[in-house]
């Protein structure tokens, strides 16, 4: 079953792998905590400071390199050193 909408989750007592997340197709910004999910606010002004800090000093060390900083979060992250989430619990 597709899932394109969140209401079509049970966030009281639904529980989730992240290879289920990997299939939703909806907007909403959601976390899983293990196996629980919960809507993610806005992040905070302080918050997007700090991520803007953070990015401008990685930007300038990764800078030349063939490594590169992402600003969003990616549905999947491989970065080499980790091996690839297909199961959260």
């Amino acid at each position: 079953m597709e899932i394109t909408n969140i209401n079509q989750l049970d966030p009281l007592y639904g529980v989730y792998s992240y290879a289920d997340y990997l299939l939703w197709k909806f907007k909403e910004r959601v976390e899983l905590f293990k196996g629980k999910l919960f809507k993610m606010s806005a992040p905070s002004a302080v918050h997007q400071e700090i991520s803007m800090k953070l990015a401008g000093e990685l930007y300038q060390f990764l800078k030349g390199s063939s490594n590169m900083p992402f600003m969003r979060k990616l549905k999947y992250q491989n970065i080499g050193l980790l091996t690839p989430i297909t199961k959260i619990f």
